[in-house]
């Protein structure tokens, strides 16, 4: 059962976008994801895109901008380990 877009997180949205990143993967063949960028300004935004990305493809590789030591700390590492950034 799909989850209700209720609410003020938006969480529902981002594990939606991971699953249909995922089915296009998987149909797209030949020309599957090789790498995973995410681009923004808010490092909390991008937490929980490479949280829910990280879930559905534990072995892509993942790059974004403008280092944050929020993106260093410990307690992130099982999202944020290998983490390309461009800074």
């Amino acid at each position: 059962m799909p989850e209700r877009p209720e609410g003020l997180s938006q969480l529902d949205y981002i594990r939606r976008l991971a699953n249909s990143l995922s089915l296009e993967s998987r149909r797209a063949g030949r020309y599957r994801l090789r790498a995973i960028g995410i681009v923004g300004t808010d490092v909390y935004d991008k937490m929980l895109l490479l949280q829910a990305l990280r879930a559905e493809f534990p072995d892509m590789l993942f790059f974004t901008t403008d280092l944050d030591a929020r993106l260093l700390h410990y307690t992130n590492f099982h999202f944020t380990r290998n983490l390309i950034v461009g800074s």
